[in-house]
């Protein structure tokens, strides 16, 4: 793809061109597309196993694209069963909790890798950094950030400002609940995807009332 991956601008060899908060939405939103349509438009599903920043391409429009599918897997054929037994496969920093414990694959296992995306598209680190002990596990930082109340420190440096606080926080909820450690516990993909439109929606309403109010304060003051 001519802008290669999403990783790679985020923290990779293409950082220094930033993408602005609004375009790591739209990303994110046709990355979810992708994969709810692989758990939901194929018969059986398809689990990706290794969704990550770097299997999220970019064409010359910005428009996602999930690629690499060496390690997919068929869900399972009879409706009577939830998951499949296979052994763990996929990318460390990524990997379903319970997939590591029970060896059980399902579609939420391709949620909770994308729960991780998503935290790094907010906070322009990724998944696992071996360079900073006490910050490796992204997952693991957010949510002792979120815990102690350093919010701020979530949001990549290059966004603050950017990020309006009603998107933010259905951002945060949307990615926050893709990654718990019970696999019952997090939304399937088609929730992801109508989270993720609504704090855009909310994201291009904020701001568009932001620059209403400006221009009427300008006006005011001439």
């Amino acid at each position: 793809m001519p802008l290669g991956n999403l990783g790679d601008h985020l923290y990779g060899k293409k950082k220094k061109e930033l993408i602005p908060w609004v375009r790591r939405l739209e990303i994110c939103i046709g990355a979810a597309k992708g994969i709810h349509y692989l758990h939901t438009g194929a018969k059986p599903a398809i689990i990706h196993r290794d969704v990550k920043t770097s299997n999220i391409l970019l064409d010359e429009d910005w428009v996602a694209k999930i690629s690499d599918f060496g390690l997919s897997k068929d869900g399972p054929e009879d409706l009577g069963l939830s998951h499949v037994s296979s052994a763990v496969r996929g990318t460390m920093g990524y990997l379903d909790p319970e997939y590591i414990m029970l060896m059980q694959l399902t579609e939420k296992s391709d949620v909770y890798a994308f729960g991780v995306v998503l935290l790094e598209v907010i906070s322009g680190r990724p998944a696992l950094d071996p360079a900073n002990a006490e910050e490796e596990n992204l997952v693991d930082w957010i949510r002792r950030c979120r815990r102690e109340g350093d919010v701020e420190m979530i949001v990549d440096p290059d966004l603050r400002g950017s990020v309006g606080e009603r998107c933010f926080e259905i951002f945060m909820r949307t990615a926050e609940s893709c990654v718990l450690d019970k696999r019952v516990d997090r939304p399937a993909m088609g929730n992801v995807l109508r989270d993720l439109e609504l704090a855009l929606h909310l994201q291009l309403q904020d701001f568009a009332e932001e620059a209403i109010n400006e221009e009427k304060a300008v006006g005011h003051e001439a």
